[in-house]
């Protein structure tokens, strides 16, 4: 509560469709100068998402090709990001703290 407290405006989002969060992937893609890969994207939606029966949210495009495309470039590659390096992104995002 505290942590809202400091934001001075709050703005509430619903989940998305999926076409609405390709809308938003293609747009983020195009913002970074990296190729919209349908494929990449149904990886995304159907490892990551479905499995994890997690909601699609309006930021996430953006966070997660932001975080896959750091470690692309931390690594030395670059080009089109991979299904691992969406993975990796994923994983460190939606970070797990069993120790809580």
């Amino acid at each position: 509560e505290a942590f809202l407290r400091r934001i001075g405006y709050k703005l509430q989002f619903g989940y998305l469709k999926p076409e609405e969060y390709e809308k938003i992937w293609r747009q983020e893609c195009e913002r970074m100068g990296i190729p919209f890969d349908p494929l990449l994207l149904r990886y995304v939606l159907q490892r990551l998402y479905a499995s994890e029966g997690m909601p699609l949210v309006p930021c996430h495009p953006r966070d997660l090709l932001n975080m896959a495309l750091d470690r692309q470039r931390y690594m030395g590659g670059s080009g089109a990001l991979s299904p691992q390096e969406l993975e990796w992104a994923w994983h460190n995002y939606f970070v797990q703290l069993d120790f809580l």
